[in-house]
């Protein structure tokens, strides 16, 4: 699987973007349809799909990396305290009391094109709304602001559940909807995403 951002640049992975890609090979390709498992490479390592129900997904997004918990960076009008986390995909993560007071239209921007990120990064804006659930609005890389993350939930949770702010599974809100992520809080142990795919519309090319 290939993911291009609305900018042209190629993304390592998209969480999302796997589950889409696993549902379309399930309903429009017969040697498929039967299948509980997929294997789907991508530039950020094979992803294993599994098919559990009502067209949910649940995807071994393999071992998170975190390498840096508590960064600060001197940003536009104050300092940003935020957690560096690999998903495949790089990952800023900034813990907020509410997301509507977060600057998210300022900071987005700023911090995915900073020096400190020569790759650029994702940024999540994250608020804790219980020990299990949280809020979480995305500045994608390459696409600005999007109705959903996949690999940004999972950095969000896997920072909550570094910090001890959180406990597995952990429910993320976005926009777009609802995805429950799984992590024992061991590194070197997979992060698990699961959530839904739904065929919206489809189209045809004359090329």
């Amino acid at each position: 699987m290939g993911i291009l951002n609305p900018d042209g640049s190629e993304a390592e992975m998209c969480g999302n973007g796997v589950r889409a890609a696993a549902l379309y090979l399930k309903s429009h390709h017969t040697r498929f349809k039967r299948v509980k498992h997929l294997d789907i490479e991508t530039l950020g390592g094979v992803k294993h799909v599994e098919f559990t129900k009502n067209d949910c997904m649940r995807v071994d997004m393999e071992e998170p990396a975190l390498e840096r918990l508590g960064e600060r960076i001197e940003a536009p009008r104050g300092e940003v305290v935020f957690d560096r986390i690999r998903m495949g995909n790089p990952h800023a993560v900034i813990w907020v009391e509410h997301l509507e007071d977060a600057r998210a239209e300022e900071l987005g921007p700023w911090m995915e094109t900073a020096q400190a990120f020569p790759d650029r990064t994702n940024v999540e804006f994250v608020e804790k709304l219980g020990p299990q659930e949280i809020r979480v609005r995305v500045w994608e890389r390459g696409a600005g602001f999007t109705l959903a993350c996949g690999t940004g939930a999972c950095a969000a949770a896997v920072s909550g559940l570094a910090n001890g702010r959180l406990k597995s599974p952990v429910k993320v809100q976005l926009p777009g909807g609802m995805l429950t992520i799984t992590w024992s809080g061991r590194e070197g142990e997979p992060v698990f995403m699961e959530g839904p795919a739904t065929e919206v519309f489809w189209g045809h090319s004359s090329i």
